[in-house]
């Protein structure tokens, strides 16, 4: 596509707007969350320019390690490191 011919993304080629918002998806970072804050805003800045929605991953890597489940009995009975609930706090 040549550069006079790009369009704002969520922009629907023939100009219907219901039609792009039936195609908008959305964005994730689950399963891996995002720990940067300055790609964080960027990703949000985008995420409002198209009208999407956005869902965000809770966790801080830092915090849950090598963790496999929650943190509490059931991990401790099957000897699994767990993921503490502190690391999914904000």
């Amino acid at each position: 596509m040549a550069a006079d011919q790009r369009r704002p993304a969520g922009r629907a080629a023939d100009g219907d707007e219901r039609a792009a918002r039936r195609r908008r998806v959305g964005f994730t970072d689950d399963g891996r969350p995002v720990v940067s804050a300055g790609l964080l805003r960027a990703a949000l800045r985008y995420q409002q320019l198209c009208g999407a929605s956005s869902r965000l991953h809770e966790e801080d890597p830092a915090l849950s390690g090598a963790g496999v489940m929650h943190e509490g009995a059931v991990s401790t009975v099957l000897g699994l490191e767990g993921i503490p609930s502190i690391s999914e706090s904000t």
